[in-house]
């Protein structure tokens, strides 16, 4: 037997029990009236009966489609309790300084067009994001758009943003686009915890499911000290890729590693541009050739370089790439380690890139190029680059040989080295000296030094 309520103005289904339709009871909700039970002859009563009939077993917004399509115009919910805001719970248009233990709910349930609200920490305090519920329609009716201190990034359907930590300051916006058939729900915390304070930790820390998986190379992988370096042989080093940087009718192309099946670590300076658009290539060998590896092609969705990245000193020279879909691993495709927080000086240590092997050589190498290097003394390279225009800090790295160096086009590969079997990513190729020679050693980004900025990026990345 049908229950509904007859209104004037639109219809809004709520399911009973389940959201599926198979004779179990529906209940239209409106404003102002009572529940009345509809006659044979009722309209509303056989269109609601031959919805069900059509669609025996189907979702409730199948069945809304169907009463559209039969004239019914949709309604909204209004006055349920949900509107009604608790302690707590964010209101729209409000800006929260949260100190540590204080939080916040972001509650949206399907009577507001917009709303939004900032937060930001108090004190000794940093931000952390988790999203309890998250059900919308497709993106063309409904969103949430999140955006820290980093990137701002928009969520629908039912895939809403994973937990985040290390937050500065925190933007959720609710907007609705166009009339919403299915029910919205948004239920979100933001909360004020303990500041973490610096990058690194004691010990290697990787993105979750990365432990299993990174670090793991042939065992020839590793180079000689030949002066110049030498080609590596394909699948060697699977976390390397290729990265073409297209902005308007020009190409720059760079290298970066892969640290989870979404993520991929490269130069700020890379990809320091206006709205890039970036190809990552994974799998990669010889670039002339398609026959001796097995490639992956993704493009980025997003492009995160560090806030303070700055061009003119080269500081802070990291950013990390989420792709579109995932890599898939293979042998020749799979993630490098993050390293431990400690010196590594004096290091065996290796840099991989189809950078130039003579800087007057504009060519370039088709094949991946190894070489192998030592980790400098930290003071010592501090000293050599002392009169440079990008001065060297403590959160970078230094690395050459007598006849081994990054050159040009090596930019964002990666410096690293083996320990207890598994491969470490030490740094990014930042800077060196412009001839490429080895009178001073050249500058890699310190990945250490970064480690809580990258993980924070990760929280939708897995192995």
């Amino acid at each position: 037997m049908w229950k509904v309520l007859l209104l004037s103005v639109g219809l809004a289904l709520l399911s009973q029990g389940k959201d599926q339709v198979s004779g179990k009871k529906i209940y239209a909700h409106v404003r102002g009236t009572e529940d009345k039970e509809p006659s044979e002859s009722s309209a509303l009563g056989r269109i609601l009966r031959k919805c069900s009939k059509e669609n025996p077993v189907s979702s409730r917004r199948t069945l809304a489609l169907c009463l559209r399509k039969h004239g019914v115009p949709p309604g909204r919910e209004r006055g349920r309790k949900g509107s009604v805001k608790r302690k707590g719970e964010a209101k729209c248009g409000k800006t929260y300084k949260l100190k540590r233990g204080a939080k916040r709910t972001f509650r949206v349930k399907g009577n507001e067009d917009f709303c939004e609200a900032v937060f930001e920490p108090r004190g000794n305090a940093e931000l952390q994001l988790l999203c309890r519920q998250f059900d919308l329609s497709d993106c063309d009716e409904e969103y949430l758009t999140v955006a820290d201190q980093d990137s701002e990034e928009k969520f629908c359907n039912n895939e809403g943003p994973g937990k985040r930590k290390g937050l500065e300051t925190v933007r959720l916006t609710y907007q609705k686009v166009s009339e919403v058939i299915d029910k919205t729900n948004i239920f979100c915390v933001v909360k004020g915890v303990k500041a973490s304070g610096g990058g690194g930790s004691s010990d290697a820390t990787q993105a979750s499911g990365c432990e299993q998986v990174c670090g793991k190379a042939p065992d020839s992988a590793g180079a000689t000290k030949i002066v110049g370096g030498q080609a590596s042989q394909p699948g060697e080093y699977p976390w390397m890729v290729r990265l073409s940087i297209r902005v308007g009718l020009l190409t720059y192309l760079c290298g970066g590693s892969i640290i989870t099946s979404l993520h991929i670590i490269t130069a700020a300076h890379c990809v320091d541009f206006s709205a890039p658009e970036v190809t990552v290539v994974a799998g990669e060998h010889n670039v002339e050739t398609e026959d001796e590896s097995i490639t992956q092609s993704i493009r980025a969705k997003k492009v995160t370089a560090h806030p303070k990245y700055d061009a003119t000193t080269a500081a802070n020279d990291i950013a990390v790439i989420t792709l579109q879909s995932p890599l898939e691993w293979t042998d020749g495709v799979g993630p490098i380690c993050l390293p431990p927080d400690k010196s590594f000086g004096n290091s065996e240590a290796v840099i991989i890139g189809w950078g130039l092997v003579d800087h007057q050589d504009l060519t370039g190498p088709n094949e991946l190029q190894e070489a192998g290097v030592t980790v400098s003394d930290h003071g010592e390279c501090k000293s050599a680059h002392v009169f440079s225009n990008f001065p060297v800090t403590d959160k970078q790295i230094c690395a050459a040989d007598p006849g081994q160096i990054a050159c040009r086009g090596d930019s964002g590969g990666p410096l690293m080295t083996k320990e207890n079997g598994l491969w470490l990513l030490l740094g990014v190729t930042s800077f060196g000296p412009e001839e490429c020679t080895t009178d001073v050693p050249a500058v890699y980004t310190r990945v250490s030094s970064y480690s809580k900025w990258i993980l924070n990026k990760l929280s939708k990345g897995s192995c």
